[in-house]
């Protein structure tokens, strides 16, 4: 896992768990459990960006730079 900030590649960190690809829709600020919804998020969710996949390194300084 990589982490950002403003552009730069800041840390890395190797991650326990294998990552999967998800076939459910994408929740934000709630949870699907067992066919429900739970665990709504109570506050605001602001700013929020998606991407198919990882992003490079050049895609992240493009981005910040966009």
């Amino acid at each position: 896992m990589r982490i950002y900030v403003n552009g730069v590649l800041n840390n890395t960190v190797n991650v326990s768990f294998t990552p999967f690809a998800s076939s459910g829709p994408l929740l934000v600020g709630r949870t699907l459990r067992q066919g429900q919804l739970v665990d709504q998020w109570i506050g605001g969710i602001d700013d929020v960006a998606v991407f198919q996949g990882a992003m490079t390194d050049a895609d992240v300084v493009s981005l910040y730079n966009s």
